[in-house]
């Protein structure tokens, strides 16, 4: 009955991009690359309601005109070739100015493309016999629950919504949300597809409700990438069809750690980091060019641990600074430094 997907955040991420076409770079190539695939899946599963959960751009605030154009070019081409599809987007918290009011968004120009719903209010939508409650994201959790409530009018619907939940783990080192909504005031719908937390994440209410976090479609950071092989597994996109869910891979970009003695499996597509003694860079720079290993792999050379920490003595991007900084000086506060480094990147890259 649909494909539901979410958090892409189109941008020109800066780490391991590199200049692709009209001031774009190849990390948005790989990420509009994964959204041609999710269209393709549409076709293959002959399942033509496509459902976007929240932040389709990355930076909340201002866009790249280079980066907004190349993706309505795009998003309009997969349209045109894909006639059949039909694409309900709803905006997440990245795609909105102003973070309480979803009418004001970076995604509502599309709704005068063919085949496209833009979905900013609370509302009800019946989509292929499906009843669906789409709740857009607000700041204010008491209200996003009271809004859902609202709009409950049958056990066989579902919640759709950009959100908060009490319990999820959230993209960042495995942090446990602590604030938010209780899947507990949920347990009369059928069932929820959130966006919002990028790790893939299943929940049941009560035994009876399934409430899912369909999570980020590819890796976008070295954070992304601490979500573990079993999430890996099922990032993609999910069919939900007759209230059974299933979960569609997509093979995508993805950020390796290995080790200086180059033993792995190497992707061209992937991005590949590998730390090693400052006395061994020069060799090691010199082994990764004679083996004629992919381009995007970066070497970090790092001083001996002191005093259990690892200090960067080149960062190449600004967070490898912040995580030289946290590691090197230690926490300040009960975070630990895994966590003020996740936080200090969430932030640098505009939220």
């Amino acid at each position: 009955m649909a494909i539901l997907f979410g958090d892409i955040h189109l941008d020109n991420h800066a780490d391991f991009g590199r200049p692709w076409r009209e001031g774009c770079n190849t990390r948005l190539q790989s990420q509009l690359e994964v959204l041609a695939r999710i269209f393709r899946i549409c076709e293959e599963r002959e399942d033509y309601s496509l459902v976007f959960l929240g932040d389709w751009y990355h930076r909340w605030r201002a866009v790249d005109t280079s980066v907004y154009s190349m993706v309505s070019r795009t998003l309009q081409d997969l349209l045109s070739n894909h006639p059949q599809v039909r694409l309900t987007m709803m905006p997440g918290n990245h795609d909105m100015p102003h973070k309480g009011n979803a009418s004001v968004s970076t995604v509502d120009a599309y709704r005068a493309y063919p085949n496209v719903s833009v979905i900013s209010e609370p509302t009800n939508v019946v989509i292929d016999g499906m009843h669906c409650s789409f709740v857009p994201y607000n700041q204010d959790h008491a209200r996003m629950r009271d809004e859902a409530l609202r709009l409950y009018d049958t056990q066989e619907g579902w919640l759709f919504s950009h959100i908060d939940i009490v319990g999820a783990v959230a993209s960042i080192d495995g942090y446990v949300a602590t604030d938010g909504v209780s899947l507990d005031d949920f347990d009369r719908f059928a069932g929820g597809v959130f966006g919002h937390y990028h790790m893939p994440q299943d929940f049941m209410a009560h035994d009876a409700s399934e409430f899912i976090y369909v999570g980020a479609p590819m890796q976008l950071s070295w954070v992304d990438a601490m979500a573990g092989e079993e999430a890996e597994k099922v990032r993609g996109v999910i069919q939900l069809k007759n209230g059974i869910v299933t979960r569609i891979p997509i093979d995508s970009p993805r950020f390796q750690k290995i080790t200086s003695d180059l033993k792995s499996d190497f992707r061209s597509q992937d991005y590949h980091l590998v730390t090693c003694k400052i006395d061994e860079a020069d060799d090691l720079y010199q082994q990764v060019s004679k083996m004629g290993l992919p381009g995007n792999i970066r070497i970090m050379p790092v001083k001996a641990a002191k005093e259990g920490r690892s200090i960067v003595t080149r960062p190449t991007t600004a967070s490898d600074a912040i995580a030289a900084y946290v590691k090197a000086r230690g926490t300040l506060c009960e975070l630990d430094a895994a966590t003020l480094i996740g936080y200090g990147n969430y932030y640098l890259d505009g939220d």
